[in-house]
């Protein structure tokens, strides 16, 4: 779907589907006038009946009106089609504008995003702007144009019955008009609420093992149900408000009958003229014309009452617009991503600290193409936090000089097309294995699952590279989504490849397949590895090891083995494991 100029704009939405909306209307307008048909011929059924007329009359008759009810339902079906097809794509326009808009934000606006709140506005939200476009759209033929087209069709029989009939409807659409704003209301608290829940709901799937681990799960359910009995009752009264206020407005609409039934019943029995004579048709009351504006004048109301579902539905979908607007943004198209060339990765006075310790103390480094890099360390002395800085996505002080330029200073696209990274928790979409690898469902990915050791266990899918993984890989092993996830890493061959402790979900031996796998990309690049598992370490080019309060120790392996008795002792760790 081609990007949506001006998506702030409701009218938008309308002038991108211009030719249906012309079908929409044409449509409409040919099923309300003949919803006329049915009882214009049933008044005329009615006299032919009192007036003994030829028995093939009748049956002429009767057949025209069954041809006019067929007539009627073809162009509802035909409207119903077309309204429903305006509202899917406009639903799928705005949700592309909004995924659009997702994907244009940075990482760290994205780190502020509540995933329940963007679930509950992308599908519960759009759906119900929507809905209020699509009864916009609908209403204006089915209520307020053929309205007016109904009340001059009923005034041609009689101004004063008609005029008087009209005060109820009048008063409903009144009632409706007033109701409005506490359906707003309602309404926006309502999805306030509904979003509050989808963001727990989402926190109870992403966080259920911390609950129960920390004995958590019962305080966690009673402000879960808290805040669903909050959300029941504010959706109840939305409800109550909606369902109750389009048949109390019917109610009150068919109150005319009341005046019909006292006036133009006598009009009938006397056969009266008519107040303007349908020319050529009908010039007089009688039974058959009273049948016909009875009938006339009860689907009248029932256009009247819509209306209360025309205010209702509108007010719902202003108050989900109102959630959805700030959300929108006019974006640039993507760019393509861009390749920046050079020998070496410099640190210069490099250092890395949070509020409570420091990571690394300031440190001057030269990192040259062709080599491998491993990093080891304790838990959470500052390997990923490394890893991200030259992403530069953490905080750091000096210079961190990549090929020739400062990171700071690269563009996302110049991110994006020099460095690949794998975190620590794989992350895979809930696609197939080809499209978790390649964002692609045509290119081949074969020769890099083999690499990555997983040709075996795709021997054992029925769909091989098409199988889908499930969310985050829920389907496959720790090994298998690490290994997927390594492939889509090195399947682009970019200059700079940061591995987060690549090997901990797979064994000693595959740890050692995959190493040297890993080994044949670092001709023309730079690979750093961090792992807590040190076999392959004497492998590296270059080791660098997290000493106690921010120190490194850095060199060949043979060389931090000799000089750092804290790395000695993760070697011994290691062989003993």
């Amino acid at each position: 779907m081609k990007k949506t100029k001006n998506p702030k704009r409701i009218s938008t939405y309308f002038s991108k589907e211009i030719p249906l909306l012309v079908f929409i209307t044409l449509s409409g307008i040919l099923y309300n006038f003949g919803l006329l048909f049915a009882p214009f011929f049933q008044g005329k059924m009615i006299d032919s009946i009192k007036d003994q007329l030829p028995f093939l009359d009748v049956v002429s008759l009767i057949l025209i009106f069954l041809g006019s009810i067929l007539f009627v339902q073809v162009f509802r079906i035909v409207k119903r089609y077309t309204v429903r097809e305006f509202a899917n794509r406009t639903v799928k326009r705005i949700r592309h504008t909004l995924y659009d808009n997702i994907l244009h934000k940075s990482l760290k606006d994205l780190e502020k995003e509540e995933i329940g709140g963007n679930l509950s506005l992308i599908f519960y939200d759009v759906s119900q702007a929507v809905e209020g476009m699509r009864k916009l759209t609908t209403e204006i033929f089915d209520t307020v144009f053929v309205f007016l087209f109904y009340i001059v069709y009923l005034m041609m029989f009689s101004v004063k019955i008609t005029s008087i009939s009209l005060l109820p409807i009048a008063l409903s659409i009144l009632l409706a008009f007033l109701l409005r704003k506490q359906i707003y209301r309602s309404s926006k608290r309502s999805k306030e609420l509904h979003a509050i829940l989808t963001e727990k709901t989402y926190d109870l799937f992403e966080n259920s093992v911390t609950y129960r681990l920390n004995n958590r799960e019962e305080d966690f359910l009673n402000d879960y149900d808290e805040t669903l009995s909050q959300y029941e009752k504010a959706n109840f009264k939305t409800l109550a408000l909606t369902d109750t206020l389009v048949p109390l407005c019917n109610l009150i609409a068919l109150t005319s009958i009341v005046p019909i039934l006292l006036l133009s019943i006598p009009l009938a029995i006397e056969e009266a003229p008519l107040s303007i004579p349908l020319v050529n048709i009908q010039e007089t009351w009688t039974l058959g014309a009273f049948s016909t504006y009875l009938s006339t004048f009860i689907l009248l109301a029932s256009k009247a009452s819509h209306t209360a579902n025309l205010f209702s539905s509108i007010q719902k979908g202003l108050s989900s617009w109102k959630r959805i607007e700030p959300k929108i943004q006019d974006t640039a198209p993507f760019s393509k991503a861009i390749s920046v060339k050079g020998d070496c990765l410099l640190l210069e006075n490099f250092s890395l600290k949070t509020e409570e310790r420091t990571l690394i103390e300031p440190i001057s480094l030269s990192i040259e193409k062709g080599m491998i890099v491993g990093i080891t360390g304790k838990i959470s002395c500052g390997k990923s936090a490394l890893l991200k800085a030259l992403l530069n996505r953490f905080p750091y002080e000096g210079k961190i000089i990549l090929f020739g330029k400062d990171l700071s200073s690269y563009t996302e696209e110049e991110l994006a097309g020099t460095i690949s990274y794998l975190g620590h928790q794989p992350k895979l979409f809930t696609r197939t294995i080809r499209e978790n690898i390649a964002f692609s469902k045509e290119k081949d990915v074969k020769e890099i699952l083999t690499r990555v050791q997983f040709d075996e266990d795709l021997q054992e899918m029925k769909e091989k590279e098409d199988t889908i993984v499930g969310q985050e890989g829920v389907k496959l092993s720790g090994g298998q989504a690490q290994r997927i996830a390594l492939a889509r890493t090195l399947y682009d061959k970019k200059d700079l490849i940061l591995l987060d402790d690549p090997f901990s979900a797979v064994d000693e031996k595959t740890e050692a397949r995959l190493f040297d796998e890993i080994a044949k990309e670092k001709e023309n690049r730079i690979i750093l590895m961090t792992s807590h598992r040190l076999k392959q370490f004497d492998k590296c080019n270059l080791v660098i090891v997290f000493e106690e309060d921010g120190k490194l120790s850095v060199g060949k392996h043979e060389e931090v083995k000799n000089n750092s008795p804290f790395y000695q002792t993760l070697l011994q760790k290691g062989e003993e494991r």
